[in-house]
């Protein structure tokens, strides 16, 4: 892993909380356990860290 991969990662750590945080949420029945509810929170993180990341993309 490079220095640019390793901070990539760590700068990845809050959404992946929030993502270890819903499922969590689901197994203990706090939310309910829906397919189109998942999807609908990965593709908002995954527009957040578009959103976060874009600037710090390498284009080629």
């Amino acid at each position: 892993m490079t220095f640019p991969d390793s901070g990539r990662a760590f700068l990845t750590v809050p959404f992946n909380a929030i993502r270890f945080q819903y499922a969590w949420a689901v197994k203990a029945g706090l939310a309910q356990r829906s397919m189109l509810a998942s999807g609908k929170l990965e593709r908002s993180l995954d527009s957040l860290e578009a959103f976060m990341f874009d600037p710090l993309a390498w284009y080629r």
